[in-house]
C-alpha cells in the first residue's frame, strides 16, 4: 500500500490569481464572475493582472480556445499588433488584435479567423473601453 499523496502547495515564488469568465458586461468588471484560480510564476508580479480564459477560437492558431490570458490593466497604450481585452458594446469583454488607423484616428480590432466583422473605436473611446493588453498566454499545444 502506498502512502497518500500530499497536496502540492504553490511555491513561495508563485501567485494564485482568480480566472474570470469573459462574460463581463460593458463598464461592469466589478461584477465579473471568477470561476477558478490559476497559479502563475512570481516573475509576473507587479503587473495589475486580470486573468480570463479564452472562450472562442477567433485568435487561433496563436491563441486557442481554453487558453489562459493575462491582461495587464496598467498597460492601456495602444500599439498596432497588440492583443487587448476590450469591453465591446452588447458583447462584453472581447479579446482582439488592434491596428491603429492614424489617418482616421481609429483603433480597429479584429480576430485572426475573420469570423466576425472588426470593431472600430475612436482612439479616445478605445482608451476608455480597454481592460488591458495581453502580456502572457498559458495554453496546451
Amino acid at each position: 500500500m502506498t502512502a497518500p499523496r500530499k497536496k502540492k502547495r504553490p511555491s513561495p515564488t508563485a501567485r494564485i490569481l482568480p480566472v474570470c469568465l469573459s462574460e463581463a458586461r460593458p463598464g461592469n468588471l466589478g461584477r465579473t464572475i471568477c470561476a477558478e484560480t490559476i497559479t502563475i510564476p512570481e516573475q509576473v508580479r507587479g503587473q495589475d493582472l486580470f486573468v480570463v480564459r479564452m472562450d472562442d477560437d477567433t485568435l487561433a492558431p496563436g491563441i486557442r480556445r481554453g487558453a489562459y490570458l493575462g491582461l495587464d490593466r496598467a498597460d492601456k497604450r495602444v500599439r498596432s499588433g497588440g492583443i487587448y481585452g476590450v469591453l465591446a458594446p452588447l458583447e462584453g469583454l472581447v479579446v482582439k488584435r488592434a491596428v491603429v488607423d492614424l489617418e482616421a484616428r481609429m483603433v480597429v480590432l479584429h480576430d485572426a479567423a475573420k469570423k466576425q466583422p472588426p470593431y472600430r473605436f475612436p482612439l479616445e473611446e478605445f482608451r476608455q473601453r480597454v481592460v488591458g493588453r495581453v502580456v502572457w498566454v498559458f495554453q496546451d499545444f
